[in-house]
């Protein structure tokens, strides 16, 4: 079953990109999210061609050396001329996101450091001229005490020095959170580089959504305002791509941590937003969160899903690609969801069910919904209709099988009818619970406080029935 949706999924996308091409708009996707992940570079470019493929991306990033050094392999043009010639295959759109090494600090106070980055930045240029068209991200740099100024000073400085006017890779400085002594904690920092740089044609920025958060930019509640003033001071020509982060932090911590999309204090509400906007929703969009190939692939799948400009749900090929993305990473979860009467790390039988929820998630009360979490939600609904039932047949004192029935069978006819009821009044709850599980699975406060009342309700009932049971048997005995 997992091969045979990839194949379909893949056939689609290739019908699709055929049928666009015959139209004469070369292939393009229009309307298509252009997103993808940070990608290993170690196995070269060819490789992270296909690596963005399994992952559904149209675009992806990549770190041009070792991230926590310098050290770097020998272009093999060999491979990027594969990485060119089957881009369009791997649905890789462009444009591509080099990153530089996160050691490159163009304003350090060592001289020494400030010559390595600049040496650093123009080799890397240079091997980026084998992939024209696309982008280098870099750090602005940490001033280390010396002031701002000096810092954006030493940055030019830089810039000036390896900008070349044939080059065909656009320099894009990254927002930054104001962590320590960072340059580019704000758009007017990020505006004195730009207007020191003489070859300012060559230069953008590149919007991180953890930094300017973190960094104190309500893009939540004020996501206009933020881009506003950013066009006011940097100018939204000149913003090319944007790293799409939930944050681990408050508003204006400046701590730069990033959490997985929805999960942090930024939300997925904002994300949707943020993608839709109309000023950023053709930009390339290059995750950074914490996540594995798995965890990456359903985010993007996810975003996605929300994009506005996506293909129809009722598409073959937007159906097809959504469920492999899902179906090629499926995992049974590794760690038990807070309902224990779920059993999530189990695989059940309801794959076809959980999928039509989650392609057609925008239908149910919830604002999003994962392919796990869709799989929990059939289990909670399921669950919950049993108990249901069986809680209305206990009240009624229906002669179907309670959960304790059998155990009831030996005791006296009053004792029974109470018992009964007082455990149908438990399978209500449970039912109850579940259901409501279903409908808040989104919610942390509202299904903790469920659990608690499931729980609480449980205690109260069954510890009385333990030990009624315990005084029956000795009674028996004796």
């Amino acid at each position: 079953m997992l091969q045979y949706v990839q194949r379909r999924a893949t056939r689609a996308r290739d019908r699709s990109t055929q049928r666009r091409a015959a139209q004469g708009d070369g292939g393009k996707d229009d309307g298509m999210l252009k997103i993808g992940s940070h990608i290993s570079s170690s196995k070269g470019y060819a490789a992270m061609g296909r690596q963005a493929r399994k992952l559904g991306a149209n675009t992806f990033a990549f770190f041009t050396r070792n991230p926590r050094g310098g050290s770097v392999k020998a272009l093999d043009e060999a491979d990027v001329a594969e990485f060119l010639d089957k881009a369009a295959e791997n649905g890789v759109e462009g444009p591509i996101v080099a990153h530089a090494p996160y050691t490159m600090n163009a304003c350090a106070a060592d001289p020494g450091l400030r010559e390595f980055a600049q040496n650093m930045m123009r080799d890397d240029l240079a091997r980026l001229e084998h992939t024209p068209g696309n982008y280098y991200n870099f750090h602005p740099g940490s001033h280390v005490q010396q002031g701002v100024q000096t810092g954006v000073a030493l940055i030019t400085a830089q810039l000036n020095s390896v900008l070349l006017p044939g080059q065909r890779t656009m320099v894009l400085l990254e927002t930054m959170a104001g962590k320590g002594s960072e340059v580019g904690r704000t758009f007017e920092e990020l505006r004195s580089i730009l207007d020191g740089v003489a070859l300012d044609e060559k230069m953008g920025v590149c919007l991180d959504t953890c930094h300017v958060w973190d960094g104190g930019y309500d893009i939540v509640n004020d996501l206009d305002g933020v881009l506003t003033q950013f066009d006011k001071t940097v100018g939204l020509s000149r913003l090319r791509a944007v790293h799409i982060n939930d944050s681990m932090n408050p508003l204006g911590a400046h701590k730069d941590r990033h959490a997985k999309i929805g999960e942090g204090h930024i939300g997925f509400e904002a994300f949707r937003r943020i993608i839709n906007h109309p000023a950023l929703r053709e930009l390339p969009f290059i995750l950074e969160t914490p996540n594995d190939d798995a965890g990456w692939a359903r985010e993007i799948a996810m975003l996605r899903e929300a994009y506005e400009g996506a293909l129809p749900l009722g598409d073959g090929a937007s159906v097809e690609n959504s469920i492999a993305y899902f179906s090629k990473f499926h995992k049974p979860a590794g760690r038990s969801h807070p309902n224990f009467l779920s059993r999530a790390g189990k695989s059940r039988p309801c794959r076809g069910l959980s999928d039509m929820i989650y392609l057609h998630c925008k239908s149910f009360p919830v604002q999003h919904v994962t392919q796990k979490g869709a799989r929990l939600m059939v289990h909670h609904l399921v669950i919950g209709i049993i108990f249901l039932i069986w809680g209305i047949a206990d009240v009624l004192r229906l002669e179907l099988p309670g959960i304790l029935g059998k155990r009831l069978e030996s005791a006296s006819a009053e004792a029974r009818r109470l018992w009964q009821r007082l455990l149908g009044v438990l399978e209500l709850i449970v039912g109850g619970g579940q259901l409501l599980f279903y409908f808040f699975s989104d919610n942390q406060t509202v299904t903790s406080i469920i659990l608690a009342v499931m729980i609480l309700a449980a205690v109260c009932i069954l510890w009385p029935y333990y030990h009624w049971r315990k005084q029956e048997k000795e009674n028996t005995q004796e």
